[in-house]
C-alpha cells in the first residue's frame, strides 16, 4: 500500500532533506498536525543488500 493511500492528507516527497538531522530521506511523509503514533511525519529509508539501490523504482511503489 502506498503512503498517499494510507495518509491521504500527508505531503509525500521523494529525496527530501530533513534539516533537523541533516539527512535526506528516500521518501518523507509529513502531516499538518501530528498523527498518533507517527508524530509529524514518517521518513522511509531503503537499505538494499547490494550497491545497486533502485530508489526511483522503490519510491514509486511507496508514493
Amino acid at each position: 500500500m502506498k503512503l498517499r493511500e494510507i495518509f491521504p492528507s500527508a505531503s509525500v516527497a521523494h529525496e527530501e532533506p530533513i534539516p533537523k538531522i541533516e539527512h535526506t530521506a528516500d521518501v518523507l511523509a509529513t502531516f499538518e498536525r501530528p498523527v498518533f503514533p507517527y508524530g509529524n511525519g514518517i521518513a522511509v529509508e531503503f537499505r538494499p543488500t547490494n550497491d545497486d539501490k533502485q530508489v526511483d523504482a522503490i519510491s514509486s511503489e511507496l508514493l
